[in-house]
């Protein structure tokens, strides 16, 4: 018998499918009635009629007792069942009841405290007596599928009964797959009837309460204002749920997390209908991993093209489903099947876990959907996002300032010159340089475009390359391929030799200028007037960069954490180097503060001469002061050449410091070697020691190939890691050392070598011991690289994701044998 339509009210949502025709004419015929038969319907109110308990006993089988105690059968004045009918669902002592009304039946709403006629959930009006037919039979024995509807008439979920018994009868990862993938729709669009506005219009309120601030919104979510649960919800997720065996804590928890994650995603501002956006939901409900379990892996980022949204969508909600039960089976292992749905709710979602303060003042529950919601659906803002692509390139150019100040210096002479030998060739050269260059421009560009075409190796093109010493013309080819091939490891290898050369780049940088602004055989700068203002800042800007190179270096040694229980002498070291760079920072401060006054004044002189034409002293009276203060001329300070340097030192400066900050993320260092967001988000964690989920693919582990594809070799991982361990011993003996051999003898300069050699060997030979049990791994040796601590965890992780691959590269080579085997055999 085809299922009938029926209508529903509580769901107001878009329709996920069109209506069959002919289904409301059915209705509509079989369920005639006139206004007098629905008036008495409505008042009405019959007395149930309960079997007899030894005959429901026979009528329903072991297995279905457990599940159904009580079924009620109520018969009209002409014989025909009706749909009003209670199933009490019973496990482990306790018993739940599931009420499926019927559309004429008067059904009290609680939350409004009076009785309405349209019914929260409505069924066709076929008895269900599934307990004395198998499975097989279920149609037969009058089962009917049912449908729930929207008030115009379209549907919006249905459900089989057959698929249903077989759900309830199926494994806990089952129901958990089938309540993510239906809880999603009433989560996004809300249950108007109940009071449960839609996620959007949800955060839209919460917005308009904190004056449309979103990261205050945002806390009060994490802070776990949405993961209360009425009564009402509660009872209405579980009538919509046939039989699930879902226990009431499990939906509670699952309904207020998702819903937390929705409302922040829709307050940064995702569009909630996508498909990706609620894979991107599922995935933060799954739980943190806290086992100490080395062969878990990281989070597999899925490709919505290869999907389509409901496949999407389901494969999302059956991943989350797999590990939300083996986390609970881990840690209830030995429990019965019913209490593992409560462990599963009680021990990832309880709130008794250790509270933190966040980074944001609020005390919440540490690793809860909420905040993984929060740092996945944030929005990065244009500062943030242009990090790679504008701001790195900037801040090396702006630490390489004065060095390219000094050769702007040489531009000038470098243009006479060129013009210089230029004009000794003849006119017509001169004249035809602009021809011949649009005519090497052709072939250039036909070389570039060529089509991709095998040619064939011929005799006479071979004899023609074996002149040049060229036998073979594959050798192109080959070479080209390895260059791709060992591309990524060697971006790699640039970006850590960069980070770990910076602490050496400030100190070269900063100890050249100190020496610089205290020697006294500058010939061209004296010690008075704007010279002694240009020594001072100098000085003082050099002294701060350098002592904030080496307070780096001790905070990398001695954590904040941990200065407390170092010796006197550390914590007196420490306090020194903060003295001196608090005093050379303040006078560097002071220093730029009167720069910043004299270049006004100097903009100012200059736009009223331009103006007036007359110039009788500073409109703004700076200049005056300042030169009777240092006893300097009244000429303004640019004049002088030492300024500019000073304003060149101090970008620098200012670069290099803020250049050593972002390097200093390891999500940065990851996405600049070529990580993806998901990916680089995921490594990270893996390196905290943080075990995350990873969906099996019949593809190798993404996570692993990059590991494998980025790591350098290990000589280079050596090297990189002993630079940065001693960039300021680099630093200061490239400054010294030209000056301390220009003062020694050859002898002595003979002992220096000899000395500077071995600290150098001692100190590559340490990293290469400290490390040589990592350095078969691959992804050990990124973690090498990466800024800060690896644990014994995090390193039993990565080997895990290695480990992971290669066995199931194993696992699918030997089913590929089999499977040929198996074809072989059936061939003959």
């Amino acid at each position: 018998m085809p299922a009938r339509a029926i209508s529903c009210g509580a769901l107001e949502q878009p329709a996920t499918e069109p209506e069959p025709e002919g289904r409301g004419d059915d209705w509509q015929l079989e369920n005639e009635c006139s206004a007098e038969e629905e008036m008495k319907l409505q008042c009405e109110v019959k007395q149930p009629h309960i079997p007899e308990p030894g005959k429901l006993q026979d009528a329903l089988s072991e297995s279905q007792l457990d599940r159904m105690s009580l079924v009620q059968v109520l018969s009209e004045e002409d014989g025909s069942a009706t749909s009003r009918f209670t199933v009490a669902a019973v496990r482990e002592g306790a018993c739940r009841l599931m009420r499926f009304q019927s559309p004429w039946d008067p059904v009290c709403d609680s939350s409004q405290g009076r009785q309405t006629v349209e019914g929260d959930l409505l069924v066709s009006d076929e008895s269900i007596l599934a307990g004395s037919q198998p499975s097989g039979d279920l149609v037969s024995a009058g089962l009917d599928s049912w449908q729930v509807v929207d008030t115009e008439g379209l549907v919006v979920a249905e459900d089989d009964v057959v698929d249903a018994l077989q759900t309830g009868r199926g494994s806990v990862e089952a129901k958990m797959e089938r309540m993510l993938t239906w809880m999603l729709a009433p989560a996004v669009h809300g249950i108007p009837k109940l009071g449960v506005l839609p996620a959007e219009e949800r955060a839209a309120e919460l917005l308009c309460q904190h004056d449309r601030e979103v990261e205050a919104a945002v806390r009060e979510v994490v802070a776990g204002s949405e993961r209360s649960v009425s009564t009402v919800v509660l009872n209405f997720c579980l009538e919509r749920i046939p039989v699930l065996g879902c226990p009431t804590v499990l939906l509670r928890t699952t309904w207020g997390n998702l819903r937390s994650i929705l409302i922040v995603a829709a307050m940064y501002g995702h569009d909630l209908e996508s498909a990706r956006v609620q894979h991107e939901a599922l995935l933060c409900l799954v739980p943190p991993g806290d086992d100490k379990d080395s062969c878990a892996a990281a989070l597999k980022q899925q490709n919505a093209s290869d999907l389509n949204p409901a496949t999407l969508v389901s494969a999302t909600a059956q991943q989350v489903a797999r590990f939300m039960i083996r986390g609970a089976l881990r840690r209830a292992t030995g429990l019965q099947a019913a209490v593992d749905c409560f462990e599963l709710a009680s021990l990832l979602y309880s709130s008794c876990g250790n509270d933190a303060l966040d980074e944001d003042g609020f005390v919440h529950v540490t690793a809860t959907p909420a905040s993984a919601a929060r740092d996945f659906f944030r929005k990065k803002s244009f500062a943030s996002c242009a990090i790679l692509w504008c701001s790195l390139p900037f801040l090396v150019l702006g630490m390489a300032a004065p060095n390219l100040f000094m050769i702007a210096r040489f531009v000038p002479t470098l243009i006479s010159w060129l013009s210089a030998a230029l004009g000794r060739l003849p006119r017509a050269y001169v004249r035809s340089a602009p021809a011949v260059v649009l005519f090497l421009t052709g072939p250039c560009v036909a070389i570039y475009l060529r089509p991709n075409v095998q040619w064939r190796k011929r005799a006479r093109t071979s004899g023609i390359l074996s002149l040049f010493g060229y036998s073979d013309v594959g050798r192109w080819e080959r070479a080209r391929e390895k260059f791709e091939e060992a591309w990524p490891q060697t971006v790699t290898a640039l970006v850590f030799l960069l980070h770990a050369l910076l602490p050496a780049i400030s100190t070269m940088s900063s100890l050249s200028v100190v020496l610089s602004a205290l020697s006294p055989a500058a010939e061209l700068h004296g010690w008075q007037g704007w010279d002694l203002l240009n020594r001072v800042a100098c000085a003082s800007l050099g002294l701060y960069s350098l002592f904030s190179v080496v307070l780096h270096q001790l905070q990398r040694e001695y954590p904040e954490d941990e200065l407390s229980t170092a010796s006197v002498t550390v914590r007196a070291i420490v306090r020194g180097v903060l003295v001196i760079r608090v005093a050379s920072r303040a006078v560097c401060f002071l220093a730029a503060w009167l720069y910043v006054l004299l270049i006004m004044d100097f903009g100012v002189d200059q736009l009223w001469f331009w103006r007036e034409g007359l110039q009788q002293g500073t409109p703004l009276g700076i200049l005056g002061p300042m030169a009777w203060l240092l006893d300097a001329e009244r000429s303004h300070l640019f004049a002088n050449e030492k300024s500019v340097i000073f304003c060149m030192n101090l970008i620098s400066v200012i670069s290099q410091q803020r250049l050593v900050e972002v390097l200093s993320r390891r999500e940065v260092l990851l996405r600049l070697i070529g990580a993806e967001r998901v990916m680089a988000s995921t490594i990270c964690l893996l390196l905290k020691g943080v075990a995350v989920a990873c969906t099996p693919s019949k593809s190798a582990n993404p996570i692993a190939e990059f590991l494998v594809r980025v790591a350098p070799p290990p000589a280079c991982c050596v090297a990189i890691v002993a630079l940065r361990d001693h960039a300021l011993p680099l630093g200061i003996a490239v400054v010294v050392a030209p000056r301390v051999t220009a003062m020694l003898g050859s002898s002595s300069c003979m002992l220096v070598g000899l000395f500077c050699g071995a600290y150098a060997a001692h100190a590559v030979l340490s990293v290469w011991y400290s490390y040589r049990g990592d350095l078969d791994s691959a992804a050990l040796r990124l973690a090498m690289l990466v800024p800060g601590g690896v644990s014994s965890q995090a390193k039993g992780l990565l080997r895990g994701v290695l480990a992971g691959a290669h066995r199931r590269a194993v696992q699918l080579m030997a089913m590929g044998i089999l499977q040929r085997a198996f074809r072989w055999l059936t061939q003959r």
